[in-house]
């Protein structure tokens, strides 16, 4: 977002309500805007599975409602120039880079082609690492080890 930021990138912050004190806190940190939209106001951390899917339903509810706000951008009319960042492993950006698909948008994966390689270690996170990565279109490596694990697995488009 600094990067944007810097660039004179015009974006919509969209916050899914996951990690809210840590959001606030990089918010303040870092001088970022606050999100254009909020899905969720994150008040409860999600403690089960049956939270989780609650609060996925609610999620990709409240964005096919509201979409139009939502993805306000000059380019609605070619949805293939958007573009989508999500961030991390977490299942925030999973569902991010699924909406992203569904709107025609291209996908870019912060934070990409980090692998334990074990889909149970550690669980759900490398599974949504492998799904979020098969989801994107631009990959943005953090390490050259991830480059390589993106190489691996034949990704194209990698930024470092």
């Amino acid at each position: 977002m600094m990067e944007l930021n810097n660039q004179g990138i015009e974006y919509n912050f969209i916050f899914t309500g996951q990690h809210k004190a840590t959001i606030d806190k990089l918010l303040k940190n870092f001088s970022l805007k606050n999100p254009d939209y909020i899905l969720d106001k994150g008040e409860k951390d999600i403690t089960g599975i049956v939270q989780m899917f609650f609060w996925l339903f609610k999620c990709l509810f409240m964005t096919i409602k509201n979409k139009e706000e939502i993805f306000r951008t000059r380019f609605n009319k070619y949805p293939q120039k958007n573009m989508i960042l999500v961030h991390g492993d977490t299942i925030s950006a999973l569902l991010d880079a699924l909406i992203g698909k569904l709107l025609r948008y291209k996908v870019g994966h912060i934070e990409s082609g980090l692998r334990s390689f074990n889909y149970f270690h550690p669980f759900l996170e490398e599974i949504i690492r492998v799904l979020t990565s098969k989801l994107s279109d631009i990959y943005y490596a953090p390490s050259k080890w991830a480059t390589d694990n993106l190489k691996y697995e034949k990704r194209e488009k990698i930024n470092t």
